[in-house]
């Protein structure tokens, strides 16, 4: 599907959709927990929908009770044949349920679909070996069949590269009969840690730290609960950027001081000389009359780089983004992606260590983008449609699939 945006200007209010990576980590610790659980506020993203359906195949009961209501009723914890959970283009799905099916079933198969397919899962394999499963791949990549019994006693884990193997072990570890515990060295993306101990503790488990050690007791229960799904603010900072370079706004569903690292956005708005106020839960922001050149460091929030990027083109003159080693391994190569949007648009940009310069001009020109089917991708192009000359044609807009279903739906409402 392609996808033409016409110039256009914000003026609106809008809802923002639900956090799929919250609704992930909801869904499946409502499959493990003791008693039913209620969840409110779960989109139907791509991302979403694969979740929900592995957890069926782990035993859990699901029912919608009504629009974007869950009722869990969660599965068994015994062992069981033949399980094969399609985790669909979703990585941290992957991360989750490649350690917490280990307490379903001895033997079974992890398969994914799309761009998740080409991404190398070499450190996910080395660590699930080295608690004592036994993992068959091709080359590293998809598809994983894990068999054995989860075993770690003692685990040092360097999260440099990413967090989703943290969280794997964090939501899995309390279930096990022996204690063991976790230090983690050089972790990136701190704040997706802090979303999965959040959602964690909503569900009955906090865990015990000293320093940068997890404890895990053994024996531990989740308990299923009601819990209502907070806004994202990953979706939400693509229309905050594009409400200050082109017109005003009024955001509502967002948690002011949510965990989630994309809350990011409004410290590098306001850097770029932009103004907003949080009134009565509702963000409002206006169109800032000149963009000043920012910097901005997106080691934690690696998603943000898109629509970061035509932020950098709405001003005048060179914006810095460091931390860039992280787009590498996402729904697209992001650097590269990202450069060669810039590079239609008419925008120069250069690479530095790991450090991107843009040189903006205030506008962007007409043209046609490929999405890369990099959902991100497909946003950011989007609302470049705020500062460009004439229409933005986007390839295989269908990407937005996977994150935000309605977002074309509410752009051009």
């Amino acid at each position: 599907m392609n996808k033409i945006v016409k110039p256009f200007k914000y003026n609106s209010a809008i809802q923002v959709n639900a956090s799929k990576s919250y609704a992930q980590r909801a869904l499946i610790l409502s499959a493990i927990s003791l008693g039913e659980s209620h969840l409110k506020n779960i989109d139907d993203s791509a991302d979403v929908l694969a979740v929900l359906n592995c957890i069926k195949e782990l035993g859990a009961e699901v029912k919608q009770v009504a629009l974007k209501e869950f009722q869990v009723i969660p599965a068994k914890r015994e062992f069981r044949e033949n399980l094969i959970l399609n985790v669909g283009e979703s990585g941290l799905a992957l991360h989750l349920l490649a350690f917490i099916a280990t307490q379903f079933c001895k033997d079974f198969e992890v398969i994914g679909t799309g761009t998740l397919l080409k991404r190398s899962q070499k450190k996910l394999i080395d660590l699930l070996e080295f608690c004592g499963l036994n993992v068959s791949h091709t080359n590293f990549h998809l598809p994983l069949r894990i068999r054995g019994i989860l075993n770690p006693s003692n685990i040092v884990f360097d999260a440099s590269e990413s967090s989703q193997e943290v969280s794997g072990m964090l939501m899995t570890f309390p279930l096990l009969n022996n204690p063991c515990s976790l230090k983690i060295i050089s972790p990136v993306s701190q704040p997706y840690i802090g979303m999965t101990l959040d959602s964690m503790a909503h569900f009955g488990i906090q865990l015990e730290k000293k320093n940068s050690v997890f404890y895990f007791p053994g024996k531990q229960h989740y308990i299923g609960n009601k819990y209502e799904i907070e806004g994202d603010w990953s979706g939400a900072a693509t229309h905050i950027v594009g409400a200050v370079i082109s017109g005003k706004l009024a955001l509502s569903g967002l948690n002011p001081t949510s965990k989630q690292a994309d809350r990011a956005i409004l410290e590098v708005v306001k850097s770029a000389g932009c103004e907003f106020q949080f009134i009565d839960s509702i963000l409002h922001l206006n169109k800032n009359q000149k963009i000043t050149p920012f910097s901005s460091d997106i080691t934690d929030c690696p998603d943000l780089f898109p629509v970061l990027a035509i932020l950098a083109c709405a001003a005048n003159g060179c914006s810095k983004i460091s931390g860039i080693h992280r787009l590498l391994n996402k729904e697209s190569n992001r650097l590269t992606s990202v450069q060669e949007m810039l590079l239609r648009f008419g925008v120069e940009s250069s690479v530095e260590n790991d450090t991107i310069f843009i040189h903006g001009t205030g506008k962007v020109k007409t043209t046609e983008i490929s999405s890369y089917n990099d959902h991100r991708i497909v946003m950011a192009a989007a609302i470049a449609a705020t500062i460009s000359d004439g229409p933005i044609s986007i390839q295989n807009a269908q990407a937005i699939q996977k994150s935000y279903p309605t977002f074309f739906e509410v752009l051009l409402a």
